[in-house]
């Protein structure tokens, strides 16, 4: 019967899969769907929404769909926001996820063009969410055209393991890998406006 879940108009792509056995479901599936312009709202792009199951092939949606939009209107993720990586820690969800909009990446004489970037959000619920406040929090380098994250990043993947969490991400087609202490990943208020300090 595939497939198990149809998006309103066949434009559904990157997706997380949950197990959280609440009460009311065992399954959540966090994708990117592309959702039309809605005037005074937002441009045509993708956005994030937001699934529940008991069995992983009946599928329902959360009745506020789409649940995640860009944190901008006219900066780095503007016009698509997709939804990569999804971790629960304690009571909080974090969720890395690739912005894009047509910008000039931090590189020297850099070009307007479209460049994916890897941003971080964090919700209580999966409906009301906070931006990491010096998002993008996983951008492109820059540094020069032998960096292979130069122009852009994005997939982003979190495994947490012993108080670490480990993202995984692509830049320019290759994987790297950073890591950041989940005490540091989580710790928003006490930052003192200092990016992320990924290794």
């Amino acid at each position: 019967d595939n497939p198990v879940h149809k998006h309103f108009n066949d434009a559904a792509h990157e997706f997380d899969l949950q197990q959280v056995d609440h009460p009311d479901y065992r399954y959540i599936m966090f994708y990117a769907g592309y959702t039309n312009a809605r005037s005074g709202e937002w441009p045509g792009g993708d956005r994030g929404f937001l699934l529940y199951s008991d069995n992983l092939v009946d599928w329902r949606e959360d009745e506020c769909n789409p649940v995640f939009g860009p944190e901008t209107i006219d900066n780095w993720d503007a016009v698509h926001v997709r939804p990569r990586s999804l971790n629960r820690i304690n009571d909080t969800w974090y969720l890395w996820y690739e912005g894009c909009n047509a910008w000039t990446p931090p590189v020297p004489n850099g070009q307007l063009q479209w460049c994916d970037t890897v941003g971080l959000a964090r919700s209580k619920d999966l409906r009301s969410w906070d931006y990491y406040p010096r998002n993008p929090a996983l951008p492109a380098l820059g540094l020069s055209s032998e960096c292979f994250e130069h122009t852009w990043t994005g997939w982003p993947r979190m495994v947490v393991k012993d108080g670490m969490g480990y993202l995984f991400y692509t830049g320019n087609a290759q994987v790297g890998l950073r890591t950041i202490p989940i005490a540091l990943l989580s710790n928003w208020d006490d930052e003192g406006g200092e990016l992320l300090r990924m290794l």
